[in-house]
């Protein structure tokens, strides 16, 4: 959904659509009105929200689009990022899902007590930050001294980091590892984004080190001082 309406055929093509919505335009039926209609027509698995034009978004997440989220899949994607007024907050997001969405936001947020499925345990939703991959991109391109980045560098950065996520976190609302966690985050993200330079022959910093994990960790900056007195 672009800013206005439903990206359907009936909009256009590439003569009157930006290159970057064509990806999302759909062929389906044209009467997908608002945001309801249209979670009830196309049956989407994911919400995400990032208006960046300022004020109230266009689309809220309100109780009948997560609600329908919810009947959609088990565990529905919400994601109210858009910066200035987020669509829906991560308490409505749970209590409407029966605690079953698994909820990011673009502000650090505390955990929502007494939401969690079944139980009703506190959930933690995550913080979505450039933190957890950018770093970690820029020290892979540094310890391979690669030549080019890749859209595959940055699939491969994406996934480190969903490895970081362990089974715990996942079971307490996170979709992201900690922040406490994010040199090894940042360690792993170089790993990857340098193998996949080596892989692709366009990393220059030869023989391919051993542990690219190690030199990642080897590279980073430790904001430790020696005392002199």
């Amino acid at each position: 959904i672009a800013c206005r309406c439903v990206l359907d055929a009936c909009r256009g093509d590439s003569s009157t659509l930006e290159d970057y919505k064509l990806p999302y335009c759909h062929s389906g039926p044209a009467d997908c009105v608002d945001l309801l209609s249209a979670v009830q027509t196309l049956r989407p698995t994911v919400l995400i929200g990032c208006d960046q034009l300022g004020g109230p978004p266009p689309f809220a997440f309100d109780q009948q689009v997560v609600g329908t989220m919810a009947d959609n899949a088990q565990h529905p994607l919400i994601f109210p990022l858009s910066s200035t007024q987020p669509e829906c907050s991560p308490h409505d997001a749970y209590v409407w899902s029966g605690g079953r969405a698994v909820v990011a936001t673009c502000r650090q947020a505390g955990a929502v007590e007494g939401v969690g499925e079944g139980d009703g345990q506190a959930l933690q939703p995550s913080h979505i930050s450039s933190t957890y991959i950018f770093p970690g991109v820029a020290l892979g391109t540094l310890i391979s001294r690669c030549t080019k980045l890749r859209d595959e560098q940055f699939i491969a950065a994406a996934e480190a980091v969903a490895r970081m996520v362990t089974h715990e976190d996942r079971a307490g609302g996170a979709t992201l590892p900690p922040l406490h966690k994010i040199r090894d985050v940042s360690a792993s993200v170089a790993r990857a984004v340098a193998q996949k330079a080596y892989e692709g022959g366009f990393a220059t910093d030869l023989p391919k080190p051993h542990s690219l994990y190690d030199r990642a960790r080897n590279y980073m900056y430790n904001p430790q001082y020696r005392r002199y007195r």
